[in-house]
């Protein structure tokens, strides 16, 4: 089976785009705050560490969704994958 991605023209008044890239650009700059502040803190932390201190940095993904570790991109092109074992 293969599956075909196509753009789809919509068509919306002025006024719910403008609140559409509003709400985006609220919620984009959030990120980037809140991007800002980790780097800052995550810098001075490094740079006052005592002798005896560590710093972990686990990184979580915002979007937890289980992958396919071999073949992503052929996968999502529709092809099928060919596996060979060793």
């Amino acid at each position: 089976m293969l599956s075909v991605t196509v753009k789809e023209k919509v068509e919306k008044p002025v006024r719910e785009v403008l609140t559409l890239v509003d709400e985006n650009t609220k919620d984009y700059l959030g990120h980037l705050h809140r991007t800002s502040h980790q780097h800052k803190t995550m810098k001075n932390l490094k740079e006052n560490l005592g002798d005896n201190d560590l710093v972990v940095h686990v990184d979580f993904s915002e979007n937890n969704s289980c992958k396919y570790a071999v073949g992503a991109q052929s996968v999502h092109l529709g092809n099928r994958l060919l596996y060979i074992p060793e």
